[in-house]
Order: structure tokens, then C-alpha cells, then sequence
């Protein structure tokens, strides 16, 4: 390779490089929030109006404190509307259902709203093998007639995501409410010890998450960057754009455990967090079961099975190590349960009428469906039906 093609290669790369600088300097000078304080009005009208409590200089100082920028602690994020041979998101959030082709005349009584994270959504299995997808089907051979049952998992989701979607679903929704909501939580609520696992730029958990990040982590979201970016800027709206960057959702203390995965390894800071986050789940059902009362709608709270907790004894992810942060929700519902036998006093106490389901998968029910999980941490189709089943004894 002669001198004049090498020159040619680098100044391309060099062009490249600069372009995609000034790129991302002109996209973020136009879309950066503006920091002004309020709108300045006549000094005499305002000494009035703060009743000549201050001076001209001491309300300007107080008016410019007002500049302050929005910063982001949790979001709501979805998958976006698709429409494919296995996987169907519907343009009112859920995800298609068996039966819900007819949703529009089944009154509410026949009516069901699910929440919950990937495992709710279905990730690994079609449409029809979701467990919302098997809960509407035994419940049509039960009762002769056709139910609506909206599947608005989400994937990462855990109860406080849930909760919020839940509120602006009931507002959105008003004249099809339904008569029973479920929520199928554990997974994620121990996933996510800190907030949502995605951060939105110019937050201060982003701008803190990116102080420790490695070499290739920060390679990863320059590219989720600069291709939510691009997509924004020729493809029209992209709700992508705002989802920016992964963090780490655990405290700093819990990370030697999920690396080795030894429950001995655990600090009492851990173990603190853990439990916080359980009461947080616990709290927000509380809550999401007040606001269903105030609807006339019935809750039903489902602690899930968990992959590190009790599966089959047949099942092949039994010794399975690459639980990643899922090994906490393990350890968590170890320190739920009183000599493994029954949730706690105190978590009965939040919430008295939650349905236990972390042992399903290995009790003797379950000897039809050895394999309930589609990989080390979604459900297959089997393990879907069998909840399903439990649900509709709740049901009908």
C-alpha cells in the first residue's frame, strides 16, 4: 500500500470523525434544555407583590435560583409497536392475546389487566403461549365465553414502573376499565435495587454511572447514541432516543456476590438493599391495591417463581451459574421466607393478600412441565400455562 492511499484512508477517517463530532455538537446545542429563569416583570409590581419583603437585587437573585434543569430518577419505556409472525405489539401498549380480537364487547366483569416484566410479556414464546395469552383461554373453556385479558408487560419492568402505567392506563382508559388487575412481580423488583436499569442523558445518575464506566461499556453507548441519534433525525420520532445508556442497577456492595454467586460473600449493606427493595415491592402493591378499591377493581399481587429459587429438581438450569444479578431475587426470597415455609409477618403485613407462586415450579404440580423456564430466566410455554392455571382458580 503506497503513501498517497494511506494519506487518502486517514484523512477519510479524520473527515469521518470530525463529521460525527460536529454532528452530535449541532444535534445537542438545538435540543439542549435551556436554562432561564421566569420571565422578568416590572420591579415595582414585583416588590409589591412580595409584599416588600426584598429588594430588586434580592428578587432577581431568588427569580435566577429558579433556573433549575430537569433531572431524570425512573422512566417508562415499551417495545415498540410491531407486528410480526410470533410477536404482536398492539397499539394500545399491550401485547396481542389470545381472544382479544373481541375486547371491545366483553363487559367488564370479563376483563382483565396483567402487569409485569419480560416474563409477563413473554419473551421466548409466540403470542399465544404468553401467560395472559394461556389465563384467556382456560378461562373461555371454563365459563363458555370469550374474556379480554391485556397482557401490558414490559420487558426489564418491575411493581414502580408497573404502578405508573397502571395509573395512566385507568385515565386513558376510563370507559373499559377492567374488573380484575394483576401484577406478577419478584424478578425484576430485585433486578432493579436502585431504579429503572435505563438512564436518560444530562440525568445525574447518568452523569454519575458514567464516571465508572470502562473502555468498552463507553464504546457501547456512544454507538447506541449516535444510532438513536441518526434514527431520530431520519426516521421521525423515535422513542429510542431517550434511552441512552445501561447502568448497573445494583449497589456497589451487592456486585462480589453476583460475580461469585455465594450467599456467604453477602454484606450487611447487601443484604439491607435487598430488603429494601422487597418492601418497596410490597409498598407499591399496597398501593396499586388502593387505587384498584377506588375503581372498583379487584388487585391480585402474584409473588413469581424466580430461577434461583426452588425449580425442578429436573429442571437443566438447577446448577446453572450465569444467573447474573437474577441471583439476588434467589437470596431475596430466601430472606422472605421463615425456615423456607412461609413469607414473613412483616411482609404480610404490608400486603395480607398476595398469592405466593415462588415454589411453583417445584412442587409436585409442576411434574408436567419439567422444563418451565425457555431459557435461565423467562417461562416456556408450559411454565406459562401452569401459572395460568392458578390464576384462573383466582378468577372463575
Amino acid at each position: 500500500m503506497n503513501n498517497k492511499t494511506i494519506n487518502l484512508i486517514t484523512f477519510l477517517i479524520s473527515s469521518s470523525i470530525c463529521t460525527i463530532i460536529l454532528f452530535f455538537f449541532a444535534t445537542n446545542l438545538f435540543s439542549r434544555k435551556r436554562n432561564e429563569p421566569p420571565l422578568n416583570l416590572d420591579q415595582k409590581i414585583l416588590i409589591k407583590a412580595h409584599n416588600y419583603k426584598y429588594s430588586p437585587e434580592e428578587i432577581n437573585e431568588l427569580r435566577r435560583e429558579f433556573a433549575i434543569p430537569y433531572v431524570f430518577k425512573d422512566i417508562q419505556f415499551e417495545e415498540s409497536i410491531w407486528n410480526k409472525k410470533y410477536v404482536n405489539k398492539l397499539s394500545d401498549g399491550s401485547r396481542k392475546t389470545f381472544g382479544d380480537d373481541s375486547c371491545a364487547n366483553i363487559p367488564k366483569k370479563r376483563r382483565i389487566w396483567v402487569f409485569g416484566g419480560s416474563t409477563l410479556f413473554g419473551y421466548g414464546v409466540s403470542d399465544n403461549d404468553t401467560i395472559p395469552s394461556k389465563l384467556s383461554k382456560i378461562l373461555k373453556e371454563k365459563s363458555g365465553n370469550n374474556w379480554c385479558v391485556k397482557n401490558f408487560g414490559r420487558g426489564y419492568y418491575y411493581s414502580e414502573q408497573e404502578l405508573g402505567l397502571f395509573v395512566k392506563l385507568l385515565s386513558s382508559n376510563y370507559s373499559k376499565l377492567p374488573s380484575k388487575v394483576i401484577f406478577i412481580d419478584g424478578l425484576n423488583d430485585h433486578y432493579h435495587l436502585k431504579s429503572s436499569s435505563y438512564l436518560l442523558q444530562g440525568s445525574l445518575m447518568y452523569k454519575k454511572a458514567e464516571k465508572g464506566e470502562s473502555f468498552s461499556l463507553k464504546a457501547l453507548n456512544l454507538l447506541t447514541r449516535a444510532s438513536n441519534r441518526i434514527e431520530q433525525v431520519f426516521g421521525g420520532d423515535n422513542p429510542k432516543r431517550f434511552i441512552t445508556k445501561w447502568q448497573s442497577t445494583n449497589y456497589e456492595e451487592c456486585i462480589p456476590f453476583i460475580k461469585i454467586n455465594d450467599f456467604n460473600s453477602l454484606s450487611n449493606q447487601c443484604i439491607n438493599s435487598i430488603e429494601k427493595a422487597t418492601n418497596r415491592m410490597f409498598l407499591n402493591w399496597k398501593t396499586a391495591k388502593k387505587i384498584s378499591n377506588s375503581y372498583g377493581i379487584k388487585f391480585i399481587p402474584i409473588l413469581q417463581p424466580v430461577p434461583s429459587f426452588e425449580l425442578h429438581p429436573e429442571s437443566p438450569f438447577v446448577n446453572e451459574n450465569e444467573f447474573g444479578q437474577h441471583n439476588l431475587s434467589g437470596y431475596a426470597y430466601r430472606l422472605m421466607h421463615d425456615d423456607n415455609k412461609k413469607v414473613k409477618e412483616k411482609y404480610q403485613e404490608i400486603n395480607s393478600d398476595f398469592i405466593n407462586l415462588s415454589r411453583i415450579f417445584s412442587q409436585s404440580s409442576s411434574n408436567q412441565c419439567k422444563y418451565p423456564h425457555i431459557d435461565t430466566v423467562h417461562y416456556s410455554e408450559c411454565g406459562s400455562e401452569l401459572i395460568a392455571n392458578i390464576l384462573s382458580k383466582l378468577i372463575f
